[in-house]
């Protein structure tokens, strides 16, 4: 057998073991008024974490103020890819006895690797390119605010496509938390086009939620992370060439290179794959409320980076976003006969595997725009994001 063929078979055993995986009852047991499992919590915990870091990252961005952006993008995402695939490869060889035993071997089908291209298209490029726009004709506290809305309208949205009304309680939960994240980035200006675009970045990011959403629970995170980033590197790098860009390519320098491989490993290849595996635990709902801990991570860098304490409106946002957290988490999952259907058929999204993508690298470019204008207001007001 080839070197070709083994790293076939062990991506042939991951995709097996996804598809198991998506198809065995592993999902939270949904009873009516009972406490929250702690699986739920575990995989809060996760994409907490996760949203927290990126928040912290501040210090990183600004040390990549004076790259091109979308290049630099790219390259965050090669890197992150080339860590994903051996990964993605040695969990294949430790699944090849199950292939052999089975005799199956499922691939990704034209109709995933579509929704592929679409989670990055979406999530990554449309995204970015709705931010930077979006950041020219407003302020970064109305861009972040609008942004900030993320977890309501995945609370929303997301139920509505499993054709299930939307929870109140977790809908209550979410309106807490983006009221907490207005709170934290203050009032702005900006145009109408300005909001339009910021507008659209929600769409993207929402998006990538949903679309992972639908493609997660039989491909898994690893498989999800590494092709979205593979399928991003050329989608960026043609962003760059339509921004003007190649005209400032350049080699990155030392601390540039060291930055982006920091970007790379931690916020994209391990961040991607945590929050995808936090979202499986908890729902893609809960796991969206906590993109609103992204500001507490940045209050807490600047506050050790800058010796900044932030005003007391800001902190008390944080602590509205920490009790939405905490009005989400408690929320009892509903019994079937408390579920109510929009239509009888079979939901078109996995009702048992909830995933959010909160992709993890939420909002840098709104971080890299607050750090340069050196304004604590704006640093504190801008969630970090998937922006280098």
């Amino acid at each position: 057998m080839t070197s070709g063929e083994r790293v076939t078979d062990a991506i042939a055993g991951i995709e097996v073991t996804s598809a198991r995986e998506a198809d065995s009852p592993k999902g939270i047991p949904e009873t009516a008024g009972t406490a929250v499992k702690a699986p739920v919590l575990l995989g809060m915990g996760l994409c907490a974490a996760v949203n927290l870091m990126l928040g912290a990252s501040i210090a990183m961005v600004r040390l990549l103020l004076s790259y091109p952006l979308f290049a630099g993008q790219a390259m965050r995402y090669a890197i992150a890819a080339a860590v994903l695939l051996p990964t993605l490869v040695a969990v294949g060889l430790m699944a090849r006895r199950d292939v052999a035993r089975s005799g199956e071997r499922l691939k990704v089908a034209p109709a995933e690797w579509a929704w592929l291209a679409l989670l990055a298209a979406a999530g990554l490029v449309g995204y970015n390119m709705c931010l930077v726009t979006a950041l020219e004709h407003a302020d970064a506290a109305v861009v972040s605010s609008v942004v900030g809305a993320v977890p309501l309208a995945v609370g929303i949205v997301a139920p509505l496509l499993r054709q299930h009304l939307p929870s109140r309680h977790l809908v209550m939960a979410a309106v807490i938390v983006v009221g907490g994240t207005i709170l934290v980035h203050g009032a702005g200006q900006g145009s109408l086009l300005g909001v339009g675009f910021a507008i659209g970045a929600l769409a993207g990011d929402s998006a990538f939620a949903l679309v992972a959403d639908k493609v997660l629970p039989r491909l898994g995170p690893v498989r999800v992370a590494t092709y979205t980033c593979l399928l991003a590197v050329p989608m960026l790098l043609s962003a760059s060439i339509v921004a003007g860009e190649p005209t400032s390519w350049r080699v990155p320098n030392a601390t540039e290179w060291l930055v982006l491989a920091g970007l790379g490993v931690l916020l994209t290849a391990v961040g991607f794959c945590a929050f995808f595996r936090g979202i499986q635990m908890a729902s893609v709902e809960r796991a969206a409320l906590t993109v609103g801990l992204v500001p507490l991570g940045t209050v807490l860098a600047m506050i050790v980076q800058d010796g900044a304490v932030p005003p007391a409106v800001q902190l008390a946002g944080v602590g509205v976003v920490v009790l939405g957290l905490i009005v989400g988490a408690s929320a009892p999952a509903p019994s079937p006969r408390h579920v109510r259907p929009m239509q009888a058929p079979a939901p078109a999204f996995a009702p048992d595997r909830h995933i959010l993508v909160a992709d993890a690298d939420r909002m840098l470019a709104v971080s890299a725009h607050a750090a340069e204008t050196r304004s604590t207001r704006h640093v504190l007001a801008v969630p970090a994001g998937r922006e280098s």
